[in-house]
C-alpha cells in the first residue's frame, strides 16, 4: 500500500427525517480526517435545472447530489498539505436499514490537494422518487468515507465489514457489553491488534471465559439451557466489558474490522477518545482527537478539556489558551457551569482548572476571575 496517502480515515453522517417531504440543502456537523483536514457533508435535494433549492414541488423529478466541502476550523489551524500530490478514494453510502446494502454510489478517486481546496461532489445520484421507495421509515442516513486509493483497501474493508457482528460467519468470540452480545472473530482481532503492537486490547482478549459472567445472574439461566445449547455455546470465548458504552465499543470494534470510524457528536467522540487511549489504540486515538478538535466551540470546549486533557498535552495546551482568551464567553455557557459543578468526575480537573486560571492571569485578564463562576 502506498504510504504517502492518508492512512485510516474517518467518516461522518447526516440523517434526514421525513425524506419525501424535505427539500433544500442539508449540511452535516464538521468532521475531520486523520490528516487533520476538516469537512462538511452537504446534501442537496434539487434537480440541477429546477431552481428549487428551498421550495421544491417536484419530488418525482428532483435529484439527489452530495458534496464534501472543506471547512476551516475556528479554533485550530490546519496543516498545509496542499503541495503534496496524494490521492484518496471517497465513498458515499446511503443507509436505510443495513449499512451499505441499499444504495452505494461508486467510489471516486481525487487528488488530495484538489479535495482540500475545492471539495468534491457526486452529482445526480438518483431521483427522489427512486430513493423514497427504498427508505426505511422515510429516513435517509448518508455517510462519507475517505480512504486510500488502493482498491484492495476498499475490498478488504467491505469483506471484513460483512464479518462484523455476523453470527452466521462462524465467530468464536462474544463480547458482553451492557447486556448485549456482539459477535467477533479472534483471527481478525488478533491480527489487527498485533499489527498495532497493542498490548492493552490483547489483554482484554486473554480475559475470556467459557461462559457469560454478566448473564449468570439472570434467573434460571443455568437451568433453561439444553444440552444442545450448551454444546453450541462452548465454542465461544466470552469477554465481559461491563463499564463501556455500547455505542463506543461498537465503534471501536468496527474500526478494528474495517479501519473506518463514523461518529457524529462531541459526547461520543469524547468517550471514544478516552477508551481508545485506555485500550492503547493509538491510531484510533489520533483519529478521534483530530475530529474532536474541529467540533469544539465555546459551549463544549471546557468539558472537552476536562475529558481529554489528561491524555494529550498538545491538545490540552491549545484548549487552555483558547478558554483563557474567551473566558467570559465560555464561562456563560451551560456546558461550563455543568462541568464546574461536577469537577470530581474528571481526573486531574483541579490541576487543569489551575492551569486555566494561571493562563488567564498571564494574559493580564485576572479581573475575569473576580466574576462568580456559576
Amino acid at each position: 500500500m502506498n504510504h504517502n496517502i492518508p492512512p485510516v480515515q474517518i467518516g461522518s453522517y447526516i440523517t434526514i427525517y421525513d425524506f419525501s417531504e424535505q427539500s433544500g440543502i442539508f449540511v452535516s456537523p464538521i468532521f475531520a480526517t486523520s490528516s487533520h483536514n476538516s469537512w462538511f457533508l452537504r446534501i442537496e435535494l434539487s434537480h440541477p435545472d429546477a431552481h428549487c433549492l428551498t421550495d421544491c414541488n417536484c419530488a418525482d423529478t428532483c435529484f439527489l447530489s452530495v458534496a464534501v466541502v472543506p471547512n476551516c476550523s475556528p479554533i485550530f489551524s490546519l496543516k498545509d498539505d496542499i503541495s503534496q500530490e496524494k490521492r484518496c478514494r471517497i465513498s458515499i453510502f446511503f443507509q436505510t436499514d443495513d449499512f451499505e446494502r441499499d444504495l452505494v454510489v461508486v467510489s471516486q478517486v481525487i487528488e488530495v490537494s484538489k479535495l482540500q481546496k475545492f471539495g468534491f461532489s457526486f452529482k445526480e445520484i438518483c431521483s427522489r422518487k427512486e430513493l423514497s421507495s427504498r427508505l426505511c421509515k422515510d429516513t435517509l442516513i448518508t455517510k462519507v468515507i475517505f480512504g486510500p486509493e488502493d482498491p484492495e483497501w476498499l475490498h478488504k474493508s467491505k469483506r471484513l465489514g460483512y464479518l462484523y457482528d455476523n453470527e452466521s460467519t462462524a465467530p468464536d468470540i462474544i463480547f458482553c457489553v451492557q447486556g448485549k452480545h456482539i459477535y467477533a472473530h479472534s483471527s481478525v482481532l488478533k491480527d489487527v491488534v498485533s499489527l498495532q503492537t497493542n498490548h492493552e486490547f490483547q489483554e482484554i482478549l486473554r480475559r475470556g471465559a467459557d461462559h457469560c459472567q454478566s448473564c449468570e445472574g439472570q434467573k434460571g439461566y443455568n437451568n433453561v439451557m439444553t444440552n444442545s445449547k450448551q454444546s453450541h455455546e462452548r465454542r465461544f470465548l466470552y469477554v465481559d466489558i461491563p463499564i463501556l458504552e455500547i455505542l463506543t465499543f461498537e465503534t471501536i470494534l468496527y474500526f478494528l474490522y474495517t479501519g473506518i470510524v463514523c461518529i457524529n457528536n462531541v459526547s461520543d467522540i469524547l468517550d471514544l477518545c478516552t477508551w481508545a487511549n485506555e485500550f492503547g489504540l493509538d491510531e484510533l486515538s489520533e483519529i478521534a482527537k483530530s475530529d474532536l478538535k474541529f467540533r469544539l466551540d465555546n459551549h463544549n470546549v471546557f468539558e472537552g478539556l476536562l475529558a481529554v486533557g489528561p491524555h494529550w498535552k498538545d491538545l490540552r495546551d491549545e484548549m487552555v489558551i483558547y478558554i483563557a482568551k474567551k473566558f467570559p464567553l465560555v464561562q456563560a455557557t451551560p456546558g461550563f457551569k455543568g462541568a464546574m459543578m461536577n469537577l470530581d468526575r474528571y481526573p486531574g480537573s483541579r490541576e487543569i482548572w489551575s492551569e486555566i486560571t494561571d493562563t488567564i492571569k498571564k494574559f493580564g485578564n485576572a479581573y475575569y476571575l473576580s466574576v462568580p463562576l456559576i
